[in-house]
């Protein structure tokens, strides 16, 4: 019997194996042709150290079964299953490829990375595939970019499913991945060797290979496999932000949710967790909290100008409106008056300098004199002649009482004939300037996680930074799970800490202080108090 690394030409039945394609550490695989079907196909045979495992070869049919029932277009095709000349082999569709792992290879000879629209599109297709095997029960367990392959018609297809699942327990067998999988994607569950492992597993990973397609690099390496390995288990992923300015905030928290140590703080499935990182990569991330402070200035407002710095709202007295001859402007408080054209009176230049911002104060108190007589005057004409048609075009705009002691920040219009009257301050219809809403407009998160690694890195933190991490860690899953009481509960942990921690001396005062501050601006970005 020949070795299973060396069966080039040997014939499983239909099927010719010409070419060795690739290996791991459970299996070879081949470029094979079925004489039956006439077409290339790949043949996976599985190792002989592998298959001497107890009950490891039945447990490699059933998985191959399931796979096989799945027919997802995202999920690699099994044609066959069968044993020949003691080998056990799985034969499946042929990809050209290439792998996303040479996709990334060559991009980083070229210094480049992966643009936003090719990353979205790769996360949205490998979730498919993932939710497609998790809800029949399947968990990939080695979900990394060489099984990752594009097929023939250029979509994406993810191969080589897991099947192992904890039958092998040797060091040996663990550091080629035959068990746990790959060390740079493994979730820290399947690093400590838990037995009973989740889809949170495979969405761990699928993070890992995100933060890769972002980067150019898996978050943890090291110069072992257990150095990789303890960091999964013990260390917080480095930012994404300095390694791609170009990516908005959300991305980040997206990307890093994925990545918590705790397998239930992860997203529920791997498409939500798609769907949020293509949401959140062309805006930043700023959670559904209801209206803000600053969505009034969106509303319309359809009496009077809003006030101005020098014009408090209080002193505009209430708006007498007649019968309007046409549809109000949202910001005037009184019909405009039927097209006319200007007339140019004595008053005209006060008329025409009312509007503007930059006259001094000397010049306002005429103005104000002539604008309040008008008023009075219009009132009394009103009151006269309420009943009159013709009355209500030469008086509607003197009791319009929007004028105010300061100047209004709008531009000159045209005057109107108003009976021999000084001309009124002419409608505007536009909005006060907006003001500038204050604080941050994205999530304080993902900098203040930052700065909070950085600190415990470097001993800041003494013997508390790691309670602080994992207070940190629930923190970040609950806000993202929009669970603000729990995010709260998990902050002002933190705030204990911190001042246990400086009371005893174990923190750095400035440090402390620091995460302090920070924890001040997420919860009132996050309205979570």
């Amino acid at each position: 019997m020949h070795a299973a690394s060396n069966l080039i030409g040997t014939r499983f039945g239909n099927y010719e194996i010409q070419g060795l394609l690739g290996s791991g550490g459970m299996s070879y695989v081949y470029r094979g042709f079925d004489h039956n079907l006439q077409r290339q196909v790949a043949i996976k045979v599985l190792t002989n150290a592998v298959a001497a495992q107890p009950g490891f070869v039945d447990r490699f049919r059933q998985e191959a079964r399931l796979i096989a029932s799945l027919r997802h277009p995202h999920i690699v095709q099994i044609y066959d299953l069968g044993s020949e000349h003691g080998y056990t082999y799985m034969v499946q569709e042929l990809l050209p490829g290439p792998t996303l792992e040479k996709r990334l290879h060559d991009l980083s000879v070229q210094g480049s990375k992966l643009d936003r629209h090719a990353i979205v599109a790769i996360a949205s297709q490998l979730a498919s595939a993932l939710d497609g095997a998790h809800k029949a029960g399947i968990i990939h367990r080695d979900v990394k970019p060489s099984n990752i392959m594009w097929n023939a018609a250029g979509v994406l297809v993810l191969t080589d499913f897991g099947i192992a699942k904890n039958t092998l327990s040797s060091s040996s067998q663990t550091q080629t991945g035959m068990v746990i999988g790959t060390p740079n994607y493994l979730a820290p569950e399947q690093a400590q060797g838990l037995t009973k492992l989740t889809p949170a597993s495979d969405i761990y990973a699928f993070g890992v290979v995100v933060y890769e397609m972002i980067t150019g690099k898996t978050p943890f390496n090291g110069d072992t496999p257990m150095q990789v390995v303890l960091g999964h288990i013990q260390h917080q992923p480095p930012p994404l932000q300095p390694q791609r300015p170009d990516m908005p905030s959300g991305v980040e928290v997206v990307v890093q949710r994925a990545l918590s140590k705790d397998p239930a703080a992860r997203f529920q499935t791997a498409g939500e967790f798609a769907r949020m990182l293509e949401q959140h990569w062309s805006a930043a991330f700023i959670p559904a909290t209801g209206t803000t402070i600053h969505g009034i200035h969106d509303q319309e407002t359809y009496h009077w100008p809003g006030p101005t710095r020098n014009s408090p709202s209080e002193s505009v007295p209430p708006v007498v409106q007649a019968r309007p001859s046409q549809p109000a402007s949202p910001m005037q408080s009184a019909p405009p008056m039927q097209s006319a054209p200007p007339v140019q009176s004595s008053a005209g230049a006060i008329g025409s300098v009312v509007p503007q911002t930059s006259q001094s104060q000397p010049m306002l108190l005429p103005i104000l004199a002539i604008l309040l007589l008008a008023l009075f005057i219009g009132g009394i004409t009103l009151v006269v002649r309420g009943g009159d048609e013709s009355a209500e075009a030469s008086v509607s705009p003197d009791v319009v009482t929007d004028a105010t002691p300061e100047p209004i920040t709008q531009p000159p219009a045209e005057e109107q004939p108003v009976g021999g009257q000084p001309p009124q301050e002419p409608p505007s219809e536009q909005s006060p300037p907006e003001e500038q809403p204050e604080g941050p407009q994205e999530s304080p998160l993902p900098a203040w996680r930052a700065s909070l690694d950085t600190g415990v890195g470097e001993g800041r933190a003494g013997p508390r930074g790691d309670k602080l991490i994992a207070l940190s860690d629930e923190a970040w899953g609950a806000i993202f799970a929009e669970d603000n009481k729990k995010a709260l509960k998990k902050l002002n942990d933190m705030r204990k800490e911190l001042e246990k921690g400086e009371r005893d001396g174990e923190i750095v005062p400035e440090f402390a202080q620091q995460v302090q501050d920070g924890i001040d601006q997420i919860i009132a970005f996050h309205g979570l108090n």
